[in-house]
């Protein structure tokens, strides 16, 4: 009986540590340069917007766009490669892999900025309404899936919720912005730019983690 790990299982294992390693490296880069901006305020500005992944024509930006394609081109091929389930959760995988891509596209654009959302009030709760009625359809289709992937989906949730919506209120208790730097911008204090980082940081790690769960869950 051959034992010898597949080429396949070899992939599978290898590619996410490069995805960690790259996010790891922007990341640390964005830190880094914060604290010079911090002590010379003279430094090009293009520089601190070039490692931000909060800056949609930023290096950490695109990184974090490539995850959500690639996570949305290994969602859409486990759709094809389903070919015997039911077609509902076909279209579910399908659904996903189409609004991870969607998010891409946003995350580079700002397309979401300039999306005017309904007002009223009769018009929002339909809205709401749509969105639990979809969010309650994959309900069942998480269910379905293999408990490891279901929990590294639910940790991928978490952390990216975690820098989104925790870090992002705490970083409320710090100064926005002191002084001015070369190009005329205002250079954030220190606590709200480790702050910022740091919700940076929860939300790619959140991203890779989902990126190479449903990668895994490709090659598998």
């Amino acid at each position: 009986m051959n034992l010898e790990p597949s080429p396949q299982a070899h992939a599978s294992a290898r590619w996410p540590r490069w995805l960690w390693i790259a996010a790891g490296f922007i990341l640390a880069a964005h830190v880094a340069v914060e604290l010079v901006h911090q002590l010379i305020h003279d430094v090009p500005c293009l520089w601190r917007e070039r490692f931000d992944p909060s800056e949609n024509e930023s290096i950490g930006a695109a990184f974090v766009a490539g995850l959500l394609v690639l996570s949305g081109v290994c969602a859409m091929l486990n759709a094809r490669r389903l070919a015997g389930a039911s077609i509902f959760r076909r279209a579910l995988w399908l659904l996903l892999g189409l609004a991870l891509v969607a998010a891409a596209v946003s995350k580079l654009t700002e397309l979401h900025r300039h999306i005017d959302l309904p007002t009223d009030g009769f018009t929002a709760t339909r809205m709401l309404a749509l969105a639990g009625l979809i969010a309650a359809g994959f309900v069942p289709w998480f269910l379905s899936l293999a408990p490891r992937i279901r929990v590294r989906l639910a940790a991928a949730a978490a952390i990216y919720l975690t820098g989104a919506i925790a870090i992002d209120w705490l970083s409320t208790f710090f100064p926005e912005s002191l002084v001015d730097d070369a190009c005329g911008n205002q250079i954030n204090g220190l606590g709200y730019s480790l702050m910022a980082a740091l919700e940076s940081a929860f939300e790619t790690a959140g991203f890779v983690l989902l990126a190479t769960t449903l990668g895994k869950s490709t090659l598998d």
